[in-house]
């Protein structure tokens, strides 16, 4: 009775050792295959942040010379009307002599 309660306790022993084996493996073959598919999202994560980053950058940039386009437009307005003002007083001015 004492041997088949220790060949009991063995045959325990040894299925437990095999099942922690067996999980030992199937859990380094889930990481194998989690850690390439993580590179791989981190990669893409990485490129659409970059693209978002260089489009932001694009916008600012369009907004710059927008700004810029129209400040010039604003100063030649400006300076078109200044111009009339002027070719107005210049002719009132020769009417006078």
């Amino acid at each position: 009775m004492k041997k088949l309660s220790t060949i009991l306790l063995a045959a325990v022993f040894m299925f437990n050792a095999g099942a922690s084996f067996a999980a030992s493996n199937a859990l380094q073959e889930y990481q194998a295959k989690r850690d390439p598919a993580i590179k791989r999202h981190d990669a893409k994560l990485n490129e659409i942040q970059k693209r978002q980053e260089e489009a932001q950058k694009k916008r600012e940039a369009d907004k710059a010379a927008y700004k810029k386009k129209q400040q010039a437009q604003k100063e030649a307005f400006q300076k078109r009307q200044q111009q009339r003002k002027d070719a107005v007083k210049n002719l009132k001015d020769s009417f006078k002599y």
